[in-house]
């Protein structure tokens, strides 16, 4: 009589709740994630962006300017990932 109990107190845990929202049928990690060329496009960016700081403090405008390019490329992948994401309807 206490096992059916039990079970029905395990799966009123919020851990049961949550694993069974991302384990649901049909769902896969294309549904949950996002474009991979947004990631890499943020991190372009944030790498750029390093460059640019770093080439200024130290007065080298060649590593500046690498930072900035390096900007620019991140956002168009990032600008990319982002259509991707629209047309698959996220």
């Amino acid at each position: 009589m206490d096992r059916p109990r039990a079970r029905e107190r395990l799966t009123r845990t919020p851990y049961a709740t949550a694993s069974r929202q991302i384990a649901r049928p049909g769902a896969n990690q294309k549904d949950i994630a996002m474009d991979k060329d947004r990631i890499a496009g943020s991190a372009k960016q944030i790498k750029g962006s390093i460059k640019e700081t770093f080439g200024k403090a130290v007065g080298d405008a060649k590593l500046e300017s690498e930072g900035k390019a390096d900007k620019t490329r991140g956002k168009i992948q990032n600008a990319l990932g982002g259509l991707k994401d629209a047309l698959r309807g996220k």
